[in-house]
């Protein structure tokens, strides 16, 4: 029986979650004598894997500035997988939520992710990254992010009017307060016609863990929801009881929330607020089309409000995702 190590990075984000079982299910779909071994990503620098075994990192703003987050630096495992003869697959990574074009890679990172390119391409959850990889000369190809296969298929679909609104990460320093008005907003018009619910898809903040005006920017959201008398949901409603069957429609900020909608035939609009929300709006409505017209535009690009409906384009990156882990796994 093959084995595979696949890296789960979950805590309390649904984003991580659906990540890290969409890419199982895509596995079991696949190759059911797999057996899969999951390993915790604080645990990743530290696992003794034997020579030859093939470990897959699915998903995340992996491509960053640094190769560095706060939950791993990728830089140093990955010269560890090259040192000791382990196969590294990266699938469905993009770029990271605040990465910066003009900074760009090191020579020592560049090299890195060329070395661990060079037996699978680095399969990339967007065109934006792909570009960014091969202008740098890293073999990369397009796989989607593992969250569109997130399938819920023991649920039958509920007909109703609710919408489900997802919240703002916070991310960017510069906007947070723009990005707090838009949302207060999108709350406030949406729910004098419909009935709403409010997702925090990584729960509450802590204090202790990130900047005070982050934090302060989501105490001002949840007292107005509370206000509202808008009920709150967090990411274990959406795991435990798979209540987006219970929805018409997602509106909001968080791409997988987004992503788990449109692979589930619901409708769903993405308020793109960083990178990541920016490279699925353009995969999945402009799938043929040509990019921005330059890496260096997408900066002006993205600081204009983008709210487009996903399109159908969904089904042929399905496609494509199967076929790039298909030719991995098999």
């Amino acid at each position: 029986m093959k084995t595979l190590y696949v890296v789960n990075s979950f805590k309390n984000n649904l984003g991580d979650f659906l990540i890290y079982d969409g890419f199982k299910n895509m596995i079991t779909v696949l190759n059911k004598d797999i057996q899969i071994n999951e390993i915790d990503i604080k645990d990743l620098n530290t696992f003794n894997f034997e020579k030859k075994s093939k470990v897959v990192i699915p998903g995340g703003p992996l491509i960053s500035n640094s190769l560095k987050n706060a939950n791993l630096d990728y830089e140093s495992f990955f010269r560890k997988t090259l040192d000791h003869n382990i196969d590294l697959i990266l699938f469905g990574v993009g770029l990271g939520v605040d990465f910066n074009y003009s900074v760009g890679l090191s020579e020592k990172n560049k090299q890195t992710l060329y070395k661990v390119s060079k037996k699978y391409p680095i399969l990339c959850r967007d065109e934006l990254t792909i570009e960014f990889l091969k202008k740098n000369n890293i073999n990369s190809d397009l796989s989607g992010c593992p969250v569109i296969n997130y399938e819920i298929l023991d649920n039958p679909r509920i007909e109703s009017t609710k919408i489900l609104i997802s919240d703002p990460g916070f991310r960017n320093i510069n906007k947070l307060i723009y990005y707090l008005i838009l949302c207060l907003k999108t709350v406030r018009y949406l729910s004098k016609n419909h009935e709403v619910e409010f997702l925090f898809n990584a729960g509450y903040l802590n204090k202790k863990n990130v900047s005070r005006k982050r934090y302060y920017c989501q105490i001002i959201l949840r007292q107005y929801l509370k206000f509202k008398k808008i009920k709150i949901l967090q990411s274990k409603d959406v795991i435990e009881k798979n209540v987006i069957n219970q929805f018409n429609e997602h509106i909001g900020f968080r791409v997988h929330t987004h992503l788990l909608f449109t692979a589930n035939n619901l409708n769903s609009t993405l308020i793109a607020e960083d990178l990541r929300g920016l490279g699925q709006i353009h995969l999945l409505n402009s799938y043929l089309q040509e990019l921005p017209s330059s890496l260096s535009s997408v900066s002006k690009f993205i600081k204009k409000e983008k709210i487009l409906q996903s399109s159908k384009n969904v089904f042929s990156i399905k496609e494509k995702s199967f076929k790039a882990l298909n030719e991995i796994i098999n």
